[in-house]
């Protein structure tokens, strides 16, 4: 809470200009930096590296009075087609202009890890218990990431298997010759 406050004003420390006038109104001006900020992590996304370097530079004048300083180690100018991650997101555009937001790398190990260890400790008790013990925590994680893509990281790859394979299976049930799966026999 407090360093909501001190960090109050850094959007107009940071240049952004809003429209005033019309349906448009509190939107973001043309050619204006858009600062995006959640408690002391923020990201500028600006038009070019000048305006990126030039946003940088008024942010270190603004913080140093309030004794406050840019971790260099974090901070990074970069392209976003490059992409960056912010808060478990990974944020990139690929060729086509198409910007996917998507659930960070790290972000996926340290949930699957999550889940692994969950599923050792939860290792010889019914059915029940691990589905009240692991509900939770997947509808978090799927309520955190729901904004953003999901398909290119699939988390759980064995229940994505076995969908697939009942749909290879046919209204049945039951594979036929043509479609037997591998190391199983048909019917």
């Amino acid at each position: 809470m407090l360093l909501n406050i001190a960090l109050h004003g850094m959007e107009e420390a940071a240049g952004v200009r809003y429209r005033t006038d019309g349906v448009h109104a509190g939107k973001t001006a043309s050619g204006s930096p858009v600062l995006i900020r959640y408690a002391d992590d923020f990201v500028a996304l600006c038009h070019s590296a000048e305006q990126a370097g030039e946003v940088k530079a008024r942010l270190v004048k603004w913080l140093a009075p309030k004794g406050l300083a840019f971790n260099e180690e974090k901070t990074r100018i970069c392209h976003l087609d490059e992409g960056f991650a912010f808060l478990g997101f990974n944020v990139r555009r690929y060729k086509g202009n198409k910007l996917l937001i998507k659930p960070s790398p790290e972000a996926v190990a340290r949930f699957r890890n999550r889940l692994r260890d969950e599923l050792r400790t939860l290792r010889g008790t019914n059915a029940s218990d691990v589905i009240k013990k692991l509900n939770p925590i997947l509808r978090g994680w799927a309520a955190y990431y729901r904004v953003g893509v999901s398909k290119s990281n699939r988390l759980l790859p064995r229940l994505h298997a076995t969908r697939d394979d009942r749909r290879r299976l046919g209204p049945s049930g039951r594979a036929g010759p043509s479609r037997a799966l591998p190391g199983r026999g048909p019917g």
